[in-house]
């Protein structure tokens, strides 16, 4: 919905821009636009929303010890040395990759239907091993690294199937 009352529902359905965390007696920064998955009345994720994040670093356990120190995250042991990053977007850590910019991936309810779709617009695929063994795929879901027509980078993301 545009105008006012579009606005005013957005922002109610947003997140506060500082919320205290119980944890930590400062304040942490959060984005003030509705984030995290969402989902239809099925309960299944709809496509093109911000689904996870990924940061690679030099170090995974120095960044680690980085960002949970700066945005009070809590992590969990991932796939090689990397770490899952709980949070209402859920993300990932990996060594390794210094100088790495932050990698955002898109929810898609079919991974291959939409790596179709790229290249029929234009855009790659990234041949890169991410974990699309059926262990991990069942935990985490499985990603393609992909360019755009113009060569940004952006990630496609099929989370889990729910039990």
């Amino acid at each position: 919905m545009r105008g006012p009352q579009g606005v005013q529902e957005a922002h109610a359905r947003s997140s506060r821009i500082l919320r205290r965390n119980p944890n930590r007696p400062r304040l942490v920064a959060r984005l003030a636009v509705p984030c995290g998955l969402v989902f239809d009345a099925k309960g299944d994720v709809m496509a093109g929303e911000v689904s996870f994040f990924e940061l690679g670093v030099e170090d995974a356990g120095r960044a680690r010890t980085f960002y949970g120190a700066l945005f009070g995250w809590s992590f969990e042991p991932g796939p090689g040395d990397g770490f899952v990053i709980a949070g209402d977007v859920p993300g990932g850590l990996h060594g390794g990759d210094p100088g790495a910019s932050p990698l955002l991936f898109f929810a898609v309810d079919d991974l291959d239907a939409a790596v179709d779709r790229v290249r029929d617009l234009g855009g790659t695929i990234e041949e890169i091993d991410v974990g699309d063994d059926p262990e991990t795929a069942a935990e985490f879901g499985r990603f393609k690294f992909c360019r755009d027509d113009q060569g940004s980078p952006f990630g496609l993301h099929q989370p889990p199937t729910t039990k």
